[in-house]
């Protein structure tokens, strides 16, 4: 990913279910790779990235990568992008103080997390996120 990009690089981040130790995980990873210009990171797709577009989440792109043995979900997003912030708390306080929640509610906040549009994602963020943080 580095290497495609290049300049455009800033820095990877490995979130969601797969990113929290110690709970069930969804056999697929999801990064986020941050870079400077999002409309520069479409270059993905020369490496075998999938373009899927924003999904419906503004300032994101998604991209995925599927072979029998990988299965990969890239958030691309530039650096001030409020979403990365949110998907960086969650995962540092999940590790850090090994919440105890049910699988089935880890796995249903994690999908929700990073599947929302940014309304609901900011409703998140002031909800549920900020509660289990404080």
């Amino acid at each position: 990913l580095q290497k495609n990009q290049g300049e455009n690089f800033i820095k990877l981040h490995h979130i969601g279910s797969t990113a929290i130790e110690g709970i069930y995980a969804k056999p697929q990873i999801d990064i986020a790779l941050i870079v400077k210009d999002l409309e520069k990171s479409k270059s993905l797709k020369n490496i075998g990235y999938e373009f899927k577009g924003c999904l419906n989440i503004p300032f994101r792109y998604f991209f995925g990568k599927r072979t029998e043995t990988l299965k990969v979900n890239l958030h691309v997003m530039e650096p001030n992008n409020p979403e990365l912030e949110g998907f960086l708390i969650f995962r540092d306080y999940m590790n850090s103080h090994g919440i105890d929640l049910s699988t089935n509610t880890v796995i249903s906040m994690m999908s929700f997390f990073l599947c929302v549009s940014m309304p609901f994602h900011a409703m998140l963020m002031n909800g549920i996120i900020r509660k289990i943080v404080k």
